[in-house]
């Protein structure tokens, strides 16, 4: 899911603090918002999809709609976790019939996409991290987001919507300064994959901007930036595809030729998979935006 930071209205849906029991589980379950894991003490363990991650203090966790997830406490010392659900959209927030949207769910061996990207431009995306641990004073903001919940009355609400959106601010630029502590190879490595977007993706690119062998490069570049090189230069495409059906009158099947993507059927699955919409519907709602 991608969408500019314009386009987005985000209000919290609900905010609880859950002190867990020795072995507490919650889940496998899916939701229809999105929500954000926070741990304040103690330790377990987080699964989203097929991934596993340990759970300790400090660990923020991010799910979107639909995603299979499991947080399981541990037995000996239990974690606290705040759980904060959210809307990007406002008229989203105050349909929502919480905890309605919760539903018992399997793991499977399908994966949903599970990347929540703000912003349009190079210089202002980001990418919501998956697994993360924040270090900008991020206990004190769920703390207050708590109250605010408790309280709610309009102006509480309204005090809430600002305070996520610092959250929401605060972790864009935390990440950008992480990226600035990536190491140079895989900042050109980076920088490379955004240049090159509309070309065939050829693994050889990873050593030869680098220096490193192709496998150590994936695997750091997956550590710092949250997916691996593939994923990541089809992302870059598909904001290029955004780019050419706004800007341009070019058929989807030039456009897909231009990305050099095989087909337009291709081309139409992973640009609906990113932004929900077909390219013919982004195009078409872009005309009356």
């Amino acid at each position: 899911m991608k969408y500019s930071w314009k386009a987005i209205h985000p209000c919290i849906v609900s905010v609880n603090l859950l002190p867990c029991e020795p072995g507490f589980v919650f889940g496998p379950r899916i939701i229809q918002d999105h929500q954000l894991i926070y741990v304040v003490r103690g330790k377990g363990s987080a699964r989203i999809q097929n991934r596993t991650y340990k759970g300790t203090e400090g660990d923020l966790f991010y799910y979107g709609p639909g995603v299979v997830h499991e947080f399981r406490a541990d037995v000996r010392e239990p974690f606290a976790v705040y759980g904060l659900h959210f809307s990007l959209f406002q008229s989203n927030a105050i349909e929502a019939s919480y905890p309605s949207g919760i539903q018992e769910a399997a793991f499977t061996d399908e994966q949903r996409d599970n990347e929540l990207w703000l912003g349009e431009r190079p210089e202002t995306q980001f990418l919501l991290p998956e697994h993360s641990r924040p270090t900008f004073g991020i206990q004190a903001i769920f703390a207050k987001l708590l109250e605010l919940y408790s309280q709610g009355d309009d102006f509480s609400i309204l005090q809430s919507r600002a305070k996520f959106i610092e959250l929401l601010t605060g972790l864009f630029a935390w990440t950008r300064q992480q990226n600035l502590l990536l190491s140079e190879p895989i900042r050109r490595l980076k920088r490379f994959l955004d240049q090159n977007a509309e070309q065939l993706y050829e693994r050889k690119w990873l050593s030869e901007c680098t220096s490193y062998h192709e496998e150590h490069a994936a695997r750091l570049f997956r550590k710092y930036i949250g997916m691996s090189p593939h994923d990541y230069h089809i992302r870059q495409k598909m904001i290029r595809a955004q780019q050419l059906l706004q800007g341009t009158d070019r058929s989807i099947t030039d456009i897909a030729r231009q990305l050099n993507l095989s087909n337009v059927h291709y081309f139409s699955k992973l640009f609906k998979k990113m932004n929900g919409i077909s390219p013919l519907e982004y195009r078409n709602l872009r005309k009356f935006i």
